[in-house]
């Protein structure tokens, strides 16, 4: 999972309506802004 900073509010809506996210992604946030990978912890579950 990766944070990526600065990203415009009209980039990412442009995201949000995208009919391929990834496509989108890669094309105008990927390599564009800064980005930081983030450390995912697993919930903890009780039986």
């Amino acid at each position: 999972v990766y944070q990526y900073a600065g990203v415009p509010l009209k980039t990412y809506h442009g995201l949000l309506q995208a009919g391929s996210k990834g496509s989108y992604f890669n094309h105008y946030i990927r390599s564009r802004f800064p980005h930081a990978a983030l450390r995912v912890v697993a919930p903890i579950t009780f039986s």
